[in-house]
């Protein structure tokens, strides 16, 4: 899913090739319609949101000495894992 410019809400990823503007912005607001209820739109906010608090606390851990092996078990992943996700960080 991509977010909206203004909304920060979750849009389809393509664009129909054949339906005009407005059409396409219909049907993705119908789209959020039946997925809002579902919690897919909160729980995709919540997870952007968790993805850059993770994010800002690795930089701040790697500021203050963290070696990527701290890092690693931390986060539960292996080391290669974190060091790919977080190494232009």
């Amino acid at each position: 899913m991509k977010p909206a410019a203004s909304s920060g809400s979750c849009r389809p990823r393509e664009k129909s090739a054949h339906a005009p503007e407005p059409v396409d912005d219909a049907i993705g607001d119908e789209w959020l319609e039946h997925v809002a209820p579902l919690g897919v739109v909160a729980a995709a906010r919540n997870y952007t949101q968790a993805e850059r608090r993770l994010d800002k606390t690795l930089a701040a851990a790697k500021a203050a000495g963290a070696t990527w092996a701290d890092i690693c078990r931390a986060a539960g992943i292996t080391c290669q894992a974190a060091h790919e996700r977080w190494a232009d960080k």
